[in-house]
């Protein structure tokens, strides 16, 4: 599993041909600059391979075997404060990608302070909560983790 922005999609042709077969964790779509089908062109593989990250819990918009699968892996996530899973749209930005092949995922940060920074003038990276830094980019990479070891049900 890797993490690669997507705002250079177009060296993600470059990164596949090192990393065929990983999954890669795609932050940056959407407000930050990257495009949802700019990084499926470039950077699926023929499994899919991506897990683009829209945003406690995790929204996810996926087949409903692919769902359950996720469901079985909640007990991962649940030490970590992790408990919400439900069925969603995982975020407008990705919601292209929407389709039997793939599983997409959007983060729901805590909604209580969610809009005191997002898209603010205090929006700044020394504003992060570090923890929640923390929780989110575990929740992210544990997901890719586990689609990369065990796959995507088709």
């Amino acid at each position: 599993m890797f993490v690669i922005g997507a705002t250079k999609a177009n060296s993600l042709k470059e990164i596949r041909k090192i990393i065929p077969n990983h999954f890669l964790l795609i932050p940056g779509v959407g407000a930050q600059g990257g495009n949802a089908i700019e990084v499926c062109e470039n950077g699926k593989n023929s499994n899919g391979g991506l897990l683009i990250n829209s945003s406690r819990g995790i929204i996810y918009a996926s087949s409903d075997k692919n769902f359950e699968l996720i469901k079985s892996w909640k007990n991962l996530f649940e030490p970590y404060l992790i408990q919400s899973f439900e069925r969603g749209g995982s975020g407008a930005d990705i919601s292209p990608l929407n389709n039997e092949k793939n599983v997409l995922a959007g983060l729901r940060p805590d909604s209580q302070r969610y809009f005191d920074y997002h898209h603010t003038s205090i929006d700044t990276f020394d504003a992060i909560n570090k923890r929640e830094l923390e929780l989110g980019t575990f929740s992210m990479a544990s997901l890719v983790y586990l689609f990369d070891k065990y796959g995507i049900i088709k």
